[in-house]
């Protein structure tokens, strides 16, 4: 069973056993009461008993009460846990439609020759960037490609293939 990052547990929230989640998936109104999420790589699972928003300091946070945690001791465990569920659950993606942590290990292209292989997906405020080890230089050392359309011309995740544009010019 493939499992996909959707969340990160945060701080308990008060002293029922519910916690703050962070999350990192473009579909969080897909969860819903009574689904089961994966923590971490400790094979166990939680329950969603219940999930709501509450607007705090300008931001909306999501507080979820989990069945099997009734305090904030057995909070306080999960903290920084991430939740993980299986793709299977999640919501199907129409064509052209892709998983950004489907993107590492894509090879990257400039004009058909190969630059680089992305490391990493990191999903920042202003965009999306793409961390490349690129060939030409050392390989312990990587660049960051924002993933926008000034730089990216086509995406082919099943293929494992990214055809940029251009490199940027701090490249």
């Amino acid at each position: 069973m493939s499992l996909r990052t959707i969340g990160i547990i945060g701080k308990p929230h008060g002293i029922r056993g519910e916690v703050t989640v962070r999350w990192v998936t473009d579909y969080p109104k897909t969860f819903q009461k009574g689904d089961q999420l994966h923590v971490g790589d400790s094979g166990k699972q939680l329950t969603i008993e219940s999930i709501r928003q509450k607007l705090a300091k300008g931001k909306t946070l999501t507080i979820i009460k989990f069945a099997e945690l009734n305090n904030p001791q057995d909070a306080q465990k999960y903290r920084q846990a991430h939740l993980l569920r299986s793709q299977d659950e999640g919501p199907s993606l129409q064509e052209n439609q892709y998983w950004l942590d489907d993107l590492a290990g894509c090879k990257v292209y400039v004009a058909g020759r190969q630059v680089g292989i992305v490391q990493q997906v990191l999903d920042l405020p202003a965009n999306v960037v793409l961390v490349t080890a690129m060939e030409a230089k050392d390989p312990s050392s990587s660049v960051l490609i924002p993933f926008i359309e000034t730089y990216i011309k086509q995406v082919d995740p099943k293929n494992k293939k990214i055809e940029l544009r251009q490199l940027p010019q701090y490249i």
